[in-house]
């Protein structure tokens, strides 16, 4: 799979996880996202993480929560059931 892919999968398996916890915040733990998560599949979550938070599609709470932002919300990869 390539890193675009990858990220592609992750980033939408981070917005359903928000999406379905919303307005909640909710953590966001690599366990959570893929069940056994390798550890290099640990480090592509939290890189992912790391993006969608510099881009504002996400915000994290002081008390390492994560909320969905309306940019997030409306995201193409933002699955809405």
């Amino acid at each position: 799979m390539k890193n675009n892919d990858t990220f592609n999968t992750i980033a939408t398996l981070i917005f359903k996880h928000l999406y379905n916890n919303f307005p909640s915040p909710t953590q966001l733990d690599p366990e959570q996202l893929i069940s056994d998560a390798s550890d290099h599949q640990g480090e592509q979550i939290k890189g992912t993480i790391a993006f969608l938070l510099h881009e504002e599609y996400i915000f994290s709470t002081p008390s390492a929560t994560f909320l969905l932002t309306e940019k997030g919300f409306s995201h193409a990869l933002c699955p809405k059931f």
